[in-house]
């Protein structure tokens, strides 16, 4: 409304004292007219974004680059509005949608490796218990919408939309996203960094979600089920992650994260030999082999 006001008071101050004038137009003012009319619409159509007080939305502090085989984050990125058109994301690649729960599904190890690490002393980010009620919350959330979200049905892309803008505003207000990563990024990043292979994210994440889940002995179940349930693509197969080269990044975790300097976790407490990283490789071989 406030941007209509000022539309509607400024278009009149322009035209109340011309009303009357008559005068043929000469072709240089036809081309001044054609260039004020798209300056003029174009600001126009941005006045009710730049006045409206819209819903905001969160976003992470910093962004996620690759540097060579390396995640990095750089940046701030801090938008005023964002403008969500359903019909197109809800017209983009089924696969793409239903991987949107990679960094939702991730809270549930994300969580167990924050409390396991606070409680042993070993995490310099207090432990505070609303961003773990959140990412609780998220879960119960994603359980309820893994449907909708496998059927990439507006609720199932509202669910996510939802999701991701309070992960994001709690991350950025936290300073950190202890709740919402952990040993299954890790994982991720370590793989990328052997074999220089890049994937869509929230795939390799669901992937992360159940082989962690079954290290830290945290209901694996209840993450396969959610990826299947979903219709992620997280079979190793489907994404192009090979048996022998599991085997050697998971028996080299540890190392790779220390390296790295990442967040203490499940790998820094529990040894990873060979046999388990083959009991691993059982379990997401255990994910559906079929995509959706």
């Amino acid at each position: 409304l406030r941007a209509f006001g000022i539309l509607l008071v400024a278009g009149g101050a322009l035209w109340l004292p011309v009303r009357h004038v008559e005068r043929d137009l000469r072709l240089r003012d036809g081309f001044l007219m054609v260039a004020l009319f798209w300056t003029v619409l174009s600001v126009c159509g941005a006045l009710p974004f730049l006045l409206g007080d819209l819903p905001h939305a969160g976003f992470t502090d910093a962004v996620g680059v690759r540097d060579g085989r390396r995640v990095t984050y750089v940046g701030s990125v801090r938008p005023r509005h964002v403008v969500i058109d359903l019909d197109v994301l809800q017209a983009a690649p089924a696969r793409l949608n239903r991987a949107g729960i990679g960094d939702i599904l991730s809270c549930h190890t994300g969580l167990a490796d924050w409390r396991a690490a606070v409680d042993r002393g070993a995490d310099t980010v207090p432990w505070r218990e609303d961003l773990a009620t959140l990412g609780r919350q998220l879960l119960t959330e994603l359980d309820a919408a893994a449907e909708d979200v496998h059927a990439t049905s507006v609720d199932g892309i509202r669910f996510l939309l939802s999701a991701y803008q309070r992960i994001g505003a709690a991350c950025a207000q936290a300073g950190h996203s202890r709740f919402e990563e952990g040993s299954e990024h890790f994982l991720a990043y370590a793989y990328e960094y052997r074999t220089g292979i890049t994937f869509v994210h929230g795939e390799v994440i669901s992937l992360g979600v159940v082989a962690m889940s079954a290290l830290q002995h945290n209901d694996p179940d209840w993450a396969r089920s959610i990826v299947t349930r979903a219709g992620v693509s997280a079979h190793p197969h489907l994404l192009g992650i090979e048996h022998g080269t599991f085997v050697t990044v998971m028996t080299g975790l540890s190392s790779f994260c220390r390296a790295e300097g990442l967040d203490p976790s499940v790998v820094d407490v529990t040894p990873i030999d060979a046999t388990a990283a083959e009991r691993l490789w059982d379990v997401i071989t255990a994910l559906p082999r079929s995509a959706g």
